[in-house]
Order: structure tokens, then sequence, then C-alpha cells
């Protein structure tokens, strides 16, 4: 944990990547305007030619590749996908429909609103839905969504239980026993995490692909950092890594390289800290959301403000802002305010720095009432 001085800022916990595999159906990301044009240009052109389901399907991949920029449109889109099914009275499309709606709101920063979405897909009670297939699907999602919201873990380890007892084969229950080890963890119930990643590793190891190894071993890197057994974390993270290099797996080899920067930042290993970070940053071309060059930024103004070099860490937690406030990301905005208060109490702004933790609390109470609230 990162703390801060003569001020008494809130302690600050940086963005590490905790890992969540989905291996039960596929949901895409956006990406930028000019890599998905030619596909959207596609789908629009099918859009002219088909109806009934056909035509749903397409309005639900138009809508992914809309967000983050155009919501309004995705929501329209994914409206009139849901008559159609409606229609045909078709409540299992309605329901993996809403789900990877809300995954991919979940990945683009709009988790409130990924949420809702995901109570829409529990609240429809067809007899078919009520099957371990389809419960699994959504308890899988209920439990990110709350992970997601970063202080909600009480009711992400319900939905995890939930899915425990509906995962049938060795292989989902393995991925499971994986993301409740990660929620014990987050709850500091380290012996009951370790448990849970011990039954994993066979499950997984055996049956899993090595991204999914990967993401055990990532998880069990940072139940380990959290103990205070920096070596053994550093010796799980470079496995990960190069199993997601193995695997082609760049997504998963970014949030690695991140992990590794944070961990090396804990033990005053400034340079090699920046060293991994700039690694990740070759990355970032090859990912599809924006909101990886916030948390990258963000980790790199953690470590400059350490490394006392806070007027260059104002400029990365500035850059990261810009990131995080364009994609409506309430808890990287939190994060940004909380970190320069952090760096202008390194150069005696302290007026500043009094100011951006203010701004903090009172985001971080909006974001807990908004949760409440649903």
């Amino acid at each position: 944990m990162l703390c801060s001085v003569q001020l008494s800022l809130t302690p600050i916990t940086p963005m590490r990547f905790l890992v969540f595999v989905v291996s039960f159906f596929v949901c895409s990301l956006a990406i930028s305007q000019n890599k998905s044009q030619p596909k959207t240009d596609s789908l629009l052109a099918r859009l002219k030619l088909v109806s009934g389901a056909p035509r749903a399907e397409i309005l639900a991949g138009l809508a992914k590749l809309a967000l983050p920029s155009h919501l309004d449109s995705a929501v329209k889109m994914i409206n009139e996908a849901v008559s159609i099914y409606d229609g045909q009275q078709n409540d299992t499309a309605v329901f993996v429909l809403y789900l990877n709606f809300a995954r991919v709101l979940r990945q683009k920063g709009k988790g409130e609103l990924g949420l809702q979405y995901a109570y829409k897909a529990k609240s429809l009670k067809s007899d078919q839905l009520k099957t371990h297939h389809f419960q699994l699907l959504l308890y899988n999602e209920l439990a990110g969504m709350h992970y997601n919201f970063k202080n909600n873990y009480d009711s992400t380890l319900y939905y995890d239980k939930e899915a425990l007892t509906v995962a049938d084969d060795s292989l989902n229950r393995g991925l499971v026993l994986n993301w409740t080890g990660l929620c014990y963890n987050s709850l500091g119930m380290t012996v009951k995490a370790l448990e849970c990643y011990i039954l994993a590793i066979p499950l997984l190891e055996k049956k899993a692909k090595p991204s999914v190894v990967g993401s055990l071993y990532n998880n069990m890197g940072i139940l380990y950092e959290d103990d205070g057994n920096n070596a053994k974390a550093e010796q799980y993270y470079k496995k990960a890594t190069d199993l997601y290099k193995i695997s082609g797996n760049k997504q998963g080899e970014f949030n690695l390289l991140n992990n590794l920067g944070i961990l090396y930042d804990h033990q005053h290993r400034y340079e090699e800290s920046l060293e991994a970070l700039a690694e990740a940053a070759k990355l970032l071309p090859s990912l599809p959301a924006e909101i990886e060059a916030g948390i990258l930024d963000l980790n790199v103004g953690n470590t400059l403000t350490h490394m006392n070099k806070a007027s260059e860490a104002i400029l990365r937690f500035e850059k990261a802002m810009k990131v995080f406030v364009k994609i409506e990301d309430n808890y990287g905005i939190t994060l940004c305010h909380r970190q320069l208060g952090e760096a202008m109490l390194k150069i005696t702004r302290y007026k500043d720095a009094e100011t951006e933790e203010l701004i903090a609390l009172k985001s971080a109470k909006k974001n807990t009432d908004t949760l409440r609230s649903m």
C-alpha cells in the first residue's frame, strides 16, 4: 500500500491488474475508430439485407463497436435487438445479449451501466435459464461486475460461491476457484485465498490454455506481494508473463509487466520499475482499449513520485486523468486525484494537495453511493 506523509492523505492503491479469464462466450471489445471502421461499414451494409435474429446479431455487434464514444446509439441498438428476440419469445438470446453487453460496458469503463444490464439478465425467469450453464454465466459476470467496483468484495464472494455450486466440469471449477481466491485475497483472507489457488492449480494446469494458467500465477503473485513475500511474488509474475508470451496474449503480457512495475516500486527498485512499465508501453498499440494507457501513466507517475520526480509525475497523472475522464471511469479519476495530491505534497504545494485529496474523497463517496442505489 502506498502512503503519503505530512498531510496524511488517504492511502493509495496502485492500479494492478487482477485477472479474470472468461472462456464461456466471446464478446468483442470496442476498438479505435480507424481500426473498427471497415468492420462497421460491413455490418451496416449487411444490416440493410436481413431481418429477425440475423438483424439482432448484427445490431449487437454494431453496439459493441460503438462503445465508448457513442453510448446512446449502442443502447438503442441493443434495445432494438431485444425487441426482436422478445417477438420470437427467445429469452436465452436476450439473456446472452444482456451479459455480453454488460461485459463490454465493464471493459470500457462503464461498470455502473454494465451492472444494470447484468441485473436485467438476472431478472429473466424462463426455465432454460435456470440450468447450470446459464446460471454459471450469470454468476461469473455478476462477480466480475461487483469486483470491478473495487470495494464490493462481499457481493463478489457471494456470486463466486454461487458459481461454484453450478460449475459442473473441472475446467470451469478451476476458473471459479481462481476468481474466488482473488476475492478472498482482496478481503484480506489470505489463507482462504491460497486454499482456492492450490485447489485450482491441478485443474487449470491440466486442462486450461497457457493464458488461463498465467492468470492464476498472476493472482498468486498478487497474494504473495500483499503478504510481503516479494521474492515469491516476482517468481509468479515472471512465470505468468512467460505463459502470456507463449500464448501471444498481448493484453496479459501488458498486465503482468504493470504488476511487475508496481512490485519493483514497492521494493524501491525504481529503475527496474520504470523499465518494466516501458516494456508495457511498447504493447499499447496492440491493445484495443484506451483505459490501459491511463493505467500505465498512473503507475509510471507513482514510481516517479517515489523517485522525488514529482513534477514529471504530475504530468503523467494529468495525462491519465484525461483518459479516465474521456471514458468516464470514476475509479480511475479518483485515483488520479489522490496521486496528484501525493505528488503535490512532495513539492510543498500543500493547498493544492489538500484540494486534490478532498476531491478524491468526494468522488469516492459518490461512487459508493451510486453503487448502493443500484
